[in-house]
Parts: structure tokens; sequence; C-alpha cells
């Protein structure tokens, strides 16, 4: 076969099959039905270029999602913006578009769920506070209160 492209769902060959049985009517109707069936087609071959198109972007930042999500909390996210090759704001839009928040939001509720694991599991904030690599343990304290609502003593006695 000596096609243009890769028909990876077959469409094209479908609606030529499909098409073939109404090519010596020329009645309305079967204008019609040609009609509908090279839309159809055209349909098929801009869902499968869109979705290959968009699938290596995709893939790219859910892997620098996971990333992110199992990062070392003191670097910073600009080097992820410069590993996907994106500009800053081109990374910005297909992270949200991913995940639904923007990275660095992301990184932070990453933060929060970390900071309470390890404060569940009997770390002290100080100790918890050094982990998370927060200048110290009083601003930890602030923006653990910001985000969750309560302070991490609060957490603690909750838990």
């Amino acid at each position: 076969k000596n096609s243009i492209f890769y028909d990876k769902f077959h469409c094209v060959e479908e609606a030529h099959a499909e098409i073939s049985k109404y090519m010596e009517k020329n009645e309305k109707s079967a204008f019609l039905k040609k009609k509908h069936i090279l839309l159809k087609m055209i349909e098929g071959i801009f869902s499968t270029t869109t979705e290959s198109i968009n699938s290596a972007p995709s893939k790219m930042i859910k892997k620098l999602g996971s990333e992110l999500e199992n990062y070392k909390f003191n670097r910073n996210i600009c080097e992820f913006y410069q590993k996907s090759g994106y500009s800053q704001t081109h990374f910005r839009r297909l992270f949200k578009r991913q995940y639904g928040i923007c990275p660095k939001k992301f990184v932070l509720s990453c933060k929060i769920s970390k900071a309470k694991e390890l404060l569940s599991s009997g770390l002290s904030i100080k100790e918890t506070a050094d982990y998370l690599d927060f200048k110290d343990q009083f601003y930890f304290m602030r923006f653990f209160k910001k985000i969750t609502g309560m302070s991490p003593g609060t957490f603690i006695k909750c838990t």
C-alpha cells in the first residue's frame, strides 16, 4: 500500500469501501450519504493526527510530574521547564492541562502531603521543616497553617 500517511484507525479504507457502494447512484440521498462518509473520514484523520501530536508532550509532562512529586524539595522548578525543552509558559500550560494545577501549586501540595506523612510518622516539626528544606521551622509552621488551616502541632494531636 502506498499511503501518504499512516492510517492508524483505517478510516480512509473504511470510507473508500463505504463510498464505493454509492458511486454509481446520482440521487440526492446518495450524495448526502457520500458527504457524510467523507466528513466522518476527515474527523477520523484529524483525531488520529491530533492524538499522535498531543501524546508526546503528555507523556513527557507525566514523567516530569512524577519527578516533581518525588524530588528533593530544594531544587528549583525552573530545572523542569528547561528539562522539558519548552518555554516556561508552554510548559505551565501543558502541565496545567495534564494535572489541573500549575507546577508551583503541584509542588506545594506535594510538600504538604509529605509534611503530613512525616508528622504522622512521629518526626518533630523542626525535623519535618529541615527535611522539606524550609528556611526555619517557624516559616514551615506558617506555611502549613496557611495551606491546611491548622498548625502542625494541632495536626499532630489529631493523628
